[in-house]
């Protein structure tokens, strides 16, 4: 069975991620990965690479 996976972040603990939310929860995601995390790179981005590693071949990231 494939599945929907929603990723969402925000950038600084004041900024709200509740439209993001709402939208991976309309989106009919089947799991959704969040963080609050600043920069440009991907390394320190724990729950993308939580996201990444839990999709399997079918599945589709949002």
């Amino acid at each position: 069975m494939t599945q929907r996976i929603g990723y969402g972040r925000v950038f600084t603990f004041h900024q709200d991620f509740s439209p993001q939310q709402q939208l991976l929860e309309e989106a009919r995601c089947y799991r959704i990965f969040t963080e609050k995390v600043a920069g440009t790179t991907t390394t320190e981005r724990e729950q993308l690479r939580e996201a990444i590693r839990y999709a399997r071949p079918g599945d589709t990231q949002w």
